[in-house]
């Protein structure tokens, strides 16, 4: 289990330290707190972005059937 601070999970992902620190404050990205920092497990993140491209897919698959059911 890897811990990352935000600055390398920025790194991994190649997203600035905002975009995490917003997914983080909205909870849509999985964390831990110790103390008062903020370390993210690489695993949950990958698993949890894995989840969002599964919602996103879905989502558009249904957005273009919309459009062949004239």
């Amino acid at each position: 289990m890897a811990l990352l601070t935000e600055i390398a999970l920025a790194k991994t992902l190649n997203l600035s330290k905002l975009t995490i620190r917003r997914w983080r404050r909205r909870e849509e990205m999985p964390f831990i707190r110790i103390g008062r920092r903020y370390y993210y497990r690489l695993d949950a993140v990958v698993q949890w972005i894995k989840e969002k491209e599964t919602e996103s897919l879905s989502a558009r698959s249904k957005s273009q059937s919309r459009i062949y059911d004239i």
